[in-house]
């Protein structure tokens, strides 16, 4: 089994429909998603993601953690916003930076995948449960992990 990283995640959500796929994310969990996401909850690496899946990723989106791309980078927001004006009516669920994150907003979101960072999901504690339990499966990226055992296994 390899482990994922963001690039690899992200182009499975570019192709087309699969059977189940089972990956290690960056924090070497086991997560099967039941097929390849066609709704996806982008906690960070916005603009990575939308690299690697192409004009056409951001429509997978259906809600951000916006506070960390929007307040954080605001001109490359409003650069993004400005290709993407969609971007400025996803849901946001919050931050878990400012403990804002919400679990409910992220589960009547209906993501088929949850793409977090470490951070996020460190931070997020018993939310990671309530996701699961909600049957979100949370995928844990980290493309600044430049290192070639962060990547491959």
């Amino acid at each position: 089994m390899k482990l994922i990283d963001l690039a690899t995640l992200a182009l499975t959500t570019a192709l087309p429909a699969w059977a189940e796929i089972t990956l290690t994310d960056l924090k070497g969990r086991t997560v099967t998603l039941a097929d390849t996401p066609d709704r996806v909850l982008l906690g960070f690496y916005y603009e990575d993601f939308i690299a690697i899946t192409g004009p056409g990723g951001i429509d997978k989106v259906v809600a951000i953690s916006r506070a960390p791309w929007a307040e954080w980078r605001p001109m490359q927001w409003d650069a993004y916003k400005a290709v993407y004006p969609q971007i400025d009516t996803l849901p946001d669920v919050g931050d878990t930076e400012t403990s804002t994150f919400s679990v409910e907003a992220a589960i009547a979101a209906k993501p088929d995948v949850a793409l977090l960072a470490g951070w996020q999901f460190d931070a997020l504690g018993e939310g990671v449960a309530q996701l699961e339990a909600a049957g979100i499966p949370i995928v844990v990226v980290d493309y600044n992990a430049q290192t070639l055992e962060a990547h491959l296994a």
